[in-house]
C-alpha cells in the first residue's frame, strides 16, 4: 500500500499508531511531510521516503498567524502525494488521525486498478451546512491517481475562496474532466 501523510510534533503520536495500524494489516510504503523534530524522529524508518519542511501544527480557527501556519502546512499534503505519484501508480493520503482496524478490502483493489482519478471519502454526517461550509469529502482519507486532479484541487485551494482544502476538492471534481468514485460508509 502506497501512502502519503503529513506529520508534526504535535501529532507525531497519532502518526505512529496511524502507521502501526496500517503496517499491521498491509505491506506500507510512506511519502510523509514533517516537521524538523518529526524527522530526526523518523528519519531511521526503512519504508519511508521522509521530506523535511518547515511547517508547524498551526490552528484552524487561531490567530491569523496561526491559520497561515496550517495552511502551509496542508500545502504539503499536495506535496506528499505528488512524491508518491512520481513513483506508483496511486497514493492514498491519509491524515494522521486515521487508524486502520482491518485489511482493506477487494473494493480498493478493484479501485487502484481502475481507470479513476480519485476515490474520495464523503463526511457521511447529517449536516447540509458543514457540506455547503466545508464541501462534502472528508480529505483525511483519499486515494489519488492523477497529478492533474491534484494540481487543479490544489490550485483551487491556493485561490483562498475556500476554507482550507476541503470544499477545492469538491469544486476541482465537479469540473467534469475527472473520474471519480467515493468509498462506501
Amino acid at each position: 500500500m502506497i501512502l502519503a501523510s503529513v506529520v508534526t510534533k504535535n501529532h507525531l503520536k497519532e502518526f505512529l499508531f496511524l502507521k502501526f495500524s496500517a503496517e499491521y494489516y498491509h505491506t506500507c510504503e510512506w511519502y510523509v511531510y514533517c516537521d524538523s523534530f518529526c524527522y530526526e524522529y523518523l528519519k531511521d524508518h526503512t519504508n519511508m521516503h521522509l521530506f523535511e519542511a518547515p511547517i508547524g501544527d498551526g490552528k484552524v480557527f487561531g490567530t491569523e498567524t496561526e491559520k497561515e501556519s496550517f495552511f502551509a502546512t496542508i500545502l504539503t499534503k499536495f506535496d506528499a502525494c505528488h512524491k508518491a505519484l512520481d513513483d506508483h501508480s496511486y497514493v492514498l493520503f491519509v491524515d494522521s488521525d486515521i487508524v486502520f482496524t482491518n485489511h482493506y478490502c477487494s473494493l480498493f483493489e478493484e479501485f487502484v486498478e481502475s481507470e479513476l482519478d480519485i476515490v474520495a471519502s464523503p463526511h457521511y454526517q447529517l449536516n447540509p451546512q458543514v457540506d455547503k461550509d466545508w464541501g462534502v469529502f472528508n480529505v483525511g482519507f483519499i486515494l489519488i491517481k492523477s497529478k492533474d486532479l491534484l494540481n487543479k484541487w490544489k490550485e483551487v485551494t491556493l485561490s483562498k475562496k475556500y476554507l482550507f482544502e476541503q470544499k477545492p476538492l469538491e469544486v476541482a471534481i465537479a469540473d467534469g474532466n475527472f473520474k471519480w468514485d467515493t468509498f462506501p460508509i
